[in-house]
């Protein structure tokens, strides 16, 4: 805890979170979002806060907020949906003044409008290839199409939404999407990793996360030991994607990004698979 505690201040200023230094000095919105949550409230608000801002007319936030980095992914998938599963956090901590919370129904509105109008098809929230953290491809499709801790995202941010406004349009599109992922992606054992794609991997830990209403306690049980079965590595880690597939790799392959999401155990994963878990 301390150490990562001193790893995550090294990498921050007054509002600002760098992804990794020396070779990510770039700030990342996904990376700043998911681990702005370690921060003290004051810091991690500031944070938040300011991501509200930033929010495009597509409804995403940027992948980069400062910086540059050649060949990044056009657009990040799932940074508008760590954006609001943070601001829910505040929200449950009665953290937002009255003049805050303004500005978060205006922001999200604008999100759920965007994300509804640039990204939906199907009903799904949909994104293109290594759109998502997974943002490598090789032999795969790069998870394009409609992944379930992108619709898990969206389903937090319209019950968010619910909760700030009582607005019943809301309720019903919770309601909607909840009832289709459970119909198109939950076969009873296992929630599928895509739309019609039940590779096992460990998103299903990030869905649990956004959006633990998604299934019952029971079928959550009878999910993540299924998914374990596939993904638990002997050393004591997840890996990114079952080891039965011929994707899978058993050794990292350094520089070149073959194993980054086909066999390397990723420690935010494998920590937020422990919280879920808890």
């Amino acid at each position: 805890g301390d150490a990562a505690t001193i790893a995550l201040d090294k990498l921050k200023t007054d509002s600002h979170t760098y992804a990794g230094l020396p070779w990510f000095f770039q700030e990342w919105s996904r990376d700043e979002l998911v681990s702005c949550v370690a921060l003290p409230t004051a810091v991690r608000k500031k944070i938040i806060i300011k991501h509200l801002d930033k929010i495009l007319d597509d409804g995403r936030v940027p992948t980069l907020l400062s910086g540059d980095y050649q060949g990044h992914p056009t657009g990040s998938a799932d940074s508008v949906g760590w954006l609001f599963r943070r601001i829910s956090d505040l929200l449950e901590e009665n953290k937002l003044a009255a003049a805050e919370m303004k500005k978060v129904k205006a922001a999200l509105k604008k999100s759920i409008d965007g994300l509804l109008k640039h990204h939906s098809r199907n009903g799904f929230i949909t994104n293109e290839k290594n759109e998502t953290w997974m943002d490598t491809d090789f032999g795969d499709y790069g998870r394009r199409g409609a992944c379930i801790e992108i619709q898990s995202m969206q389903l937090n941010m319209y019950h968010l939404m619910y909760l700030l406004t009582e607005e019943k349009t809301y309720l019903l599109l919770e309601n909607s999407l909840r009832q289709n992922v459970r119909k198109f992606f939950w076969n009873v054992s296992m929630l599928a990793d895509r739309l019609n794609d039940y590779t096992v991997r460990p998103n299903i830990f990030l869905a649990a996360y956004a959006y633990p209403q998604l299934l019952t306690k029971k079928e959550w049980e009878v999910c993540i030991q299924n998914a374990i079965n596939r993904l638990w590595l002997d050393w004591g880690g997840l890996a990114t994607i079952e080891k039965n597939n011929s994707n899978f790799r058993s050794e990292y392959t350094g520089e070149t990004n073959e194993s980054y999401h086909r066999g390397d155990s990723w420690f935010w994963i494998n920590n937020i698979a422990a919280i879920v878990m808890a």
